[in-house]
């Protein structure tokens, strides 16, 4: 871009030094020329020599100007393919941005934010459950202990009074039996 502006300004200085040239050729030749009432005769050699230079001074310029042209063209080129490198390293740069606060889990995308609140309060609900399940546990726990011991106390008291009604059952047929011996004593008698 620099080396377009270097040229651009010496291209401008150059014309002007050029049409200074020409200028002056043209005063020249127009006081150096002979005066033929209203007109100016030139001779032809004269004439040819001012052409050539105000040609050679077109040709120039056309020369910087194809030059300036093509330089223009490459740096236009230049400029395009670099906005195209802009575009590509942007959209990378977004990618890359969106990668960083972007995690795909199970094949949907959740921002890491989300994903991190929605871990956290999943965590939570299942330390909730936990202790409510394992506070319930030792309820049934202790219900269950409650249970069993009642169950064992009942138990000793059956055995207890199966035991007493055995025995009192023997006492009962240990008396029938003495009575029927009795009975039977009296019969016989």
């Amino acid at each position: 871009m620099k080396t377009l502006l270097f040229i651009l300004l010496i291209c401008i200085s150059a014309h002007a030094v050029e049409a200074t040239g020409i200028n002056d050729q043209f005063k020249e030749l127009k006081e150096s020329s002979e005066t033929f009432k209203e007109y100016k005769v030139i001779k032809i050699n004269v004439l040819n020599d001012f052409w050539k230079s105000v040609m050679d001074s077109i040709k120039t310029k056309e020369s910087v100007i194809a030059k300036l042209q093509s330089e223009n063209s490459v740096d236009k080129a230049n400029i395009d393919q670099l906005k195209a490198n802009l575009e590509v390293r942007d959209a990378t740069i977004e990618e890359l941005q969106y990668a960083t606060s972007h995690i795909n889990v199970l094949g949907v995308e959740f921002g890491k934010t989300f994903y991190k609140i929605l871990n956290f309060t999943i965590i939570g609900i299942l330390l909730v459950f936990c202790g409510i399940l394992i506070i319930s546990l030792k309820e049934r726990r202790n219900i269950a202990k409650t249970k069993i011991s009642a169950f064992d106390k009942l138990e000793l008291k059956f055995e207890d009074y199966k035991r007493a009604a055995l025995d009192k059952q023997m006492k009962l047929r240990r008396e029938l039996q003495t009575e029927i011996n009795k009975r039977e004593q009296k019969r016989s008698i």
